[in-house]
């Protein structure tokens, strides 16, 4: 394992990854690395696990955004795509202390010594999912500062946009 992944991952152990949620159940910590394929913005397939990136929300694969001149395209595939690149050609290496509703890993990755899931925050291809994590909020504010990926228009928050979608 990397020096760098190790570091973060004791430093994660000792304060503990953000208070999980009543929905999410806390477990020992599971380590998980290997190649990695994107399912989505926001979820990874590494062997027979599928785990979802801690502290961010990317919109889904269905759904679109408008650019600066209001046209709309597909930010949810876009997502999925930066999210395969990043992952794309190398180990990935996951910490996870949970589990979600539906039983994925909740877990932090990294790829290439990267954060991942900050590293999509950053760039604009998802936000911090204030709902279970303040720790990608800086990041998230940055990248609208500077208009990055989706903050370079108009979109709905991915949690808005499920949930809209549920009540039709």
């Amino acid at each position: 394992m990397h020096p760098g992944i190790l570091s973060a991952f004791l430093a994660l152990l000792a304060i503990g990854v953000a208070a999980a949620p009543a929905e999410a159940k806390r477990m020992d910590p599971v380590l998980l690395q290997g190649e990695a394929r994107a399912i989505d913005g926001d979820t990874l397939q590494v062997g027979d696990t599928r785990l979802r990136l801690h502290g961010i929300d990317a919109p889904e694969l269905r759904q679109t955004c408008e650019d600066s001149a209001g046209e709309a395209w597909a930010c949810g595939r876009r997502a999925a795509s930066e999210l395969a690149a990043a992952v794309a050609g190398g180990e990935i290496h996951c910490i996870s202390r949970e589990r979600d509703r539906y039983q994925r890993l909740v877990a932090t990755c990294w790829a290439g010594g990267q954060d991942v899931g900050q590293s999509l925050v950053a760039h604009g291809w998802a936000v911090a999912y204030r709902r279970f994590s303040v720790e990608y909020v800086s990041d998230e504010n940055l990248a609208r500062y500077l208009t990055q990926g989706m903050w370079a228009g108009r979109f709905e928050m991915p949690w808005e946009w499920r949930q809209a979608r549920r009540r039709q």
